[in-house]
Formats: C-alpha cells, sequence, structure tokens
C-alpha cells in the first residue's frame, strides 16, 4: 500500500506557475522524522525559457532535540546542500526522488495549502502522512 505524504504550498504560484515554496513533516521507512522545505531556484536565461530547480531551505530531524530547536542537522547539512548544488529540475519526479533518498519510499504527494495542513502547530509539528501525528507537545 502506498503511503501519501501531504505538502503544504507555503508561497505563491504567481510568478512563474511554480508554487515557490513547500515544506512537510514525515518518518520515514527507518521510522526518523524529518522536517523538509524547499523553494524554487532559478536560472535565468536570454534565448531559453527559465529553468527552476529544487533548493533546500530547511532540512532536519524532528527526533533530535538539538536538531529540532536549531532548526539544523548537521548530519543532513551536507545532503542539504548536495541537493541544492545539484540544481535538480523543480519537478513532482525529482521531489520524490529526493524523498525516497531521505527514506521514504513508495509514496504518492497531496499538494495542501495552509488552510488544509499546516506543518507548523503552536504546539509542534504535524506528520505530512495518513497519521498526522504531532512530533512535540
Amino acid at each position: 500500500m502506498k503511503k501519501v505524504l501531504k505538502i503544504e504550498e507555503a508561497g505563491s504560484a504567481i510568478y512563474n506557475g511554480l508554487n515557490c515554496r513547500m515544506r512537510t513533516a514525515f518518518k520515514n521507512d527507518k521510522g526518523e522524522a524529518i522536517y523538509f522545505e524547499f523553494h524554487t531556484g532559478h536560472i535565468y536565461t536570454k534565448n531559453k525559457p527559465d529553468y527552476h530547480y529544487i533548493a533546500v531551505s530547511h532540512l532536519f530531524r524532528l527526533d533530535i532535540e538539538r536538531d529540532m530547536r536549531a532548526n539544523y542537522s548537521s548530519l543532513l547539512s551536507p545532503f542539504e546542500d548536495s541537493i541544492t548544488s545539484q540544481k535538480l529540475e523543480y519537478t513532482e519526479a525529482n521531489i520524490l526522488y529526493i524523498l525516497s533518498l531521505l527514506g521514504l519510499n513508495n509514496t504518492d504527494i497531496v499538494y495542501t495549502d495552509y488552510k488544509e495542513y499546516a506543518v507548523h502547530t503552536s504546539n509542534g509539528y504535524k506528520l505530512g502522512n495518513a497519521n498526522e501525528s504531532i512530533i512535540r507537545d
């Protein structure tokens, strides 16, 4: 059975037709709780269409208190830098690819707006899967 991951569209699609910022929290296949937020990077060219790529805004573990409080993970920082430097095209296929590298496989994505699903809550983080459990109280 496929998992369903909710990703909050936290930006705007007015400028280029792509939602410029998305975020989610999930437990991967190993049970690690991860917060993942990314945005659209742009490469502007004169003679070709603009190129939009995935740039990681935040990537940290929610099940490691130090990481969660700092909104930063020294363990995941090299991965974050690698993904951004690769300039992978901003497509759902590449979002799924990154999620698989983070240990979340066999997943469908559902895009939501803030009113339907907010990753940040007043008492912690919600997971983007069907369980919608709170990571922290």
